[in-house]
C-alpha cells in the first residue's frame, strides 16, 4: 500500500509515526521541531488521514507500509518516533529492518495487550456522524459530543472530520475497519513486538 506522507529538512531520516484515530499532522509541531537538524517524514497510516484504506490491519502490515515509504525514498538506515498505536508500529518494524534502524523511541505504549475497551464511546460517536450527511464540523461535533463528552477528545476526533474526495464531509479514517479490526490494535505481545537489542 502506498501511504500519503510529507518530508520535511535535511539530514539522518526520522520516521514520525502517529496513534489511532489520528495522523501525520498530529506531530507537527514535533517534525517542526526536528526539521531543523533532520529529515523528518511524517506518514499518514492506511486507514487514517489521507492514506488508503483496507480491510487489512496488522501490525505486520502497517510496518511493512511504512517500510515501503522509506524504500521509496532510498533511506539506507533511519530513526523512528512512534506514538501510542504508533508506537506499536514503530515496534513491528525493528521485527521486519531491525538493521536498518538507527534509534527507536516509543511513547505513550508498551509492548502488551491492552484489555480495556475504552473507545466503545469514541466509536460509538464515530458511528452516530457517520448515519447523517453533513457540511459542518460544528454539525458533527453536536452528533459526537452525544457520545463524547471530553472537549479535547472531540476536538482531536474533529481534525479528521473534513471534505472528502466524493465530495461530502466525513471521517479521513476508516471507522469500520478500525472497529472490525480493534481486537487486533489493542494486541501488542512481546514475541510479535519485540523491540532490536542495538536500538537505543
Amino acid at each position: 500500500m502506498n501511504l500519503h506522507y510529507h518530508v520535511e529538512g535535511e539530514g539522518d531520516a526520522i520516521v514520525l509515526i502517529h496513534g489511532l484515530f489520528g495522523s501525520a499532522d498530529n506531530l507537527g509541531l514535533l517534525a517542526r521541531s526536528l526539521k531543523e537538524q533532520y529529515k523528518v517524514i511524517s506518514v499518514d497510516l492506511r486507514n487514517h488521514g489521507r492514506s488508503p484504506h483496507s480491510d487489512s490491519f496488522t501490525y505486520q502490515a502497517l510496518a511493512q507500509d511504512v517500510l515501503n515509504v522509506v524504500d521509496q525514498l532510498d533511506l539506507p538506515s533511519f530513526s523512528l518516533i512512534g506514538h501510542s498505536m504508533g508506537g506499536k508500529v514503530a515496534m513491528a518494524i525493528t521485527s521486519l529492518a531491525a538493521s536498518r534502524i538507527q534509534h527507536l523511541l516509543v511513547l505513550d505504549i508498551a509492548p502488551v495487550t491492552y484489555h480495556v475497551h475504552r473507545h466503545e464511546n469514541v466509536f460509538a460517536g464515530l458511528q452516530a456522524v457517520n448515519q447523517h450527511t453533513l457540511h459542518k464540523r460544528s454539525d458533527a461535533e453536536t452528533y459526537l459530543s452525544q457520545h463524547v463528552m471530553d472537549p479535547g477528545v472531540r476536538q482531536f476526533l474533529l481534525k479528521s472530520f473534513a471534505k472528502l474526495p466524493e465530495g461530502h464531509y466525513g471521517w479521513r479514517f476508516n471507522v469500520d475497519g478500525l472497529i472490525a479490526n480493534y481486537a487486533t490494535i489493542m494486541a501488542g505481545k512481546r514475541s510479535r513486538l519485540s523491540m532490536a537489542a542495538h536500538c537505543s
